[in-house]
């Protein structure tokens, strides 16, 4: 049973218009620019960082924070790509769970704040995440490359650039409610659009075309449920069955078994898109396997 905190966090949503504007046609490209005119430098915000260490750094070109625990417990170091469409700046939910990852489980986060559509396309953003994820101190720990939703494709796409460049993978991609299909051709998840509070499969639509660029639509690196994923990292995989980029998901798992790749999956029954990130109880199980994974072996 869903618990209230989850529903009324979904009626809040809905009732904000979460996305409306992304869902309209004649109001996409309005709210696109006037969103990313009051964006500031998304620094992490000082409430949530108080107890972290907190560094800006330049990682080969590419601006990043790495958010580090006070002392060094052997957890992984994760490289972190926030959602947000290929559009939005990294949010305060975002930086949330990059606190618990530092607070909870003792990782030390990079996290690249990328370049958004359309001011740049797939091409100029994979290509400095490569960089950036390549210029990372080497420490002895695990690494693992985190995304979620927007974040979860790029984390795809870095991964399939660095098996490309004979570069060692990261020891784990973990996928949070990943988007893996920039044509957005899946019927199932339109038929999902009216329990989803969040996803709009128009909105989404029009930001992979501007992310695409000079890339078709289905290539493997904007679209990685089309990849090869044979010799890949293992993957974890979250996805909920109420939200618009599920059947992608379950779609991704199949191949991804068939390939060969070592998989943990989970979905959960009624979840929206990215639930994780948000307060409620829902959210627990998925912090708790995520620590699990990132906290040392043993």
């Amino acid at each position: 049973m869903r618990s209230l905190s989850s529903l009324a966090t979904v009626a809040a949503l809905r009732a904000f218009g979460v996305r409306r504007l992304d869902a309209h046609p004649d109001l996409f490209l309005w709210s696109l620019a006037k969103r990313q005119a009051i964006w500031k430098e998304p620094a992490p915000p000082d409430r949530l960082f108080r107890s972290l260490g907190v560094e800006r750094i330049d990682e080969r070109g590419c601006l990043c924070y790495r958010i580090s625990p006070r002392r060094d417990t052997g957890s992984a170091d994760v490289f972190y790509l926030h959602g947000g469409g290929y559009s939005r700046e990294i949010t305060g939910t975002h930086w949330s769970l990059v606190a618990k990852l530092a607070e909870r489980f003792g990782c030390t986060v990079t996290v690249p704040i990328y370049p958004l559509v359309p001011a740049a396309d797939a091409t100029e953003v994979l290509s400095l995440l490569l960089q950036a994820y390549t210029g990372l101190r080497v420490t002895g720990r695990r690494r693992v490359v985190m995304g979620d939703s927007a974040g979860g494709g790029m984390a795809m796409g870095l991964a399939q650039l660095l098996r490309a460049d004979h570069l060692p993978g990261p020891d784990r991609l973990v996928l949070l409610c990943p988007h893996l299909d920039c044509t957005m051709s899946n019927p199932g998840g339109l038929a999902l659009e009216r329990y989803d509070p969040i996803v709009s499969v128009f909105g989404i639509a029009e930001a992979c075309k501007m992310y695409a660029g000079a890339l078709d639509l289905d290539d493997p690196l904007v679209s990685p449920i089309n990849a090869d994923l044979t010799g890949l990292s293992p993957i974890t995989l979250f996805t909920g069955t109420r939200e618009v980029l599920y059947p992608d998901c379950r779609l991704f798992r199949d191949r991804a078994r068939r390939a060969g790749v070592e998989l943990d999956y989970h979905e959960y029954p009624g979840m929206f898109h990215g639930w994780m990130l948000l307060p409620i109880r829902e959210a627990r199980p998925v912090l708790d396997h995520l620590g699990s994974l990132l906290r040392p072996p043993g």
